[in-house]
């Protein structure tokens, strides 16, 4: 389990952690609030999925105007979200919501490091 992570790690972070954009308050601001929205979201009721969703579109097109390495990890992360609100199973959802738990944490590490 331990390298399974280590290497969604790696693979979502993408070459952030080779060539690091200078950091950037707006954007980490942004992930943090997809975070706190991803912990608050539920599969049985999907009506409060919109502000989370809006938030990755933000910091999708925001990221892609910069030229951020992130900027393919939140279009990724923006359509797994929206297959996970449009599936009828739950465990679909769940499980999509969890592995992009994931990928929000390996932005937020990429991103902390940044000076």
């Amino acid at each position: 389990m331990k390298k399974l992570i280590l290497i969604l790690a790696v693979a979502l972070s993408g070459c952030a952690l080779i060539f690091p954009k200078p950091h950037d308050p707006v954007m980490f601001g942004h992930v943090i609030d997809v975070k706190v929205g991803l912990s608050k979201i539920s599969c049985e009721d999907k009506s409060n999925w919109q502000p989370v969703l809006d938030k990755v579109e933000t910091l999708k097109v925001y990221s892609t105007e910069r030229g951020d390495p992130q900027s393919d990890a939140f279009g990724k992360l923006e359509e797994a979200l929206k297959k996970a609100k449009d599936s009828k199973s739950s465990t679909f959802c769940e499980s999509i919501v969890k592995l992009n738990k994931t990928r929000v944490d390996v932005t937020i590490d990429a991103w902390k490091g940044r000076k």
